[in-house]
């Protein structure tokens, strides 16, 4: 684990707004959705995809599937962006199946209150892809102060 700064991070993609129960339907949905539709936001060959938990209020996640963009990107129809701030985040590689990503990432949390960190909702996970060739995914915590992200 280390503490890494990025620099803001613009995404677009599909958005989901779900109980945690209803997230392992709704995001495999999301992202076949965005996979279909990546011509439309990137004509890049390796897009950077992320899974952006952006945050939790009364038991509903706010996740966008992403594509990292730039600043002037078009949004297409039934699609939205994100613009997040530059902020800290713990960071993380986790090597391994995608099925235990969750575990990662509550190591990660783990890690932080071991160091009397202060983290937030918003949790980036850079690294999926539209085959099953997903070697490692870079993962990231925002510390508190929370980014301060909006809708574009």
């Amino acid at each position: 684990m280390d503490i890494v700064t990025q620099p803001q991070i613009m995404l677009l993609g599909i958005s989901v707004k779900a109980p945690w129960d209803a997230l392992w339907q709704q995001m495999p949905q999301a992202w076949q959705q965005l996979f279909g539709r990546l011509w439309e936001i990137d004509q890049d060959p390796d897009p950077i995809l992320v899974d952006a938990s952006l945050q939790c209020q009364k038991g509903l996640y706010q996740q966008l599937v992403s594509c990292q963009v730039t600043a002037s990107a078009t949004i297409p129809t039934g699609m939205a962006a994100v613009c997040i701030p530059p902020a800290s985040y713990i960071h993380y590689t986790h090597s391994g199946p995608a099925t235990a990503i969750a575990d990662s990432f509550a190591a990660m949390l783990n890690w932080a209150r071991a160091q009397h960190m202060p983290v937030s909702d918003l949790k980036l996970d850079f690294g999926y892809s539209q085959g099953a060739d997903e070697p490692a995914h870079e993962l990231y915590i925002a510390l508190q102060p929370t980014p301060q992200w909006r809708w574009v």
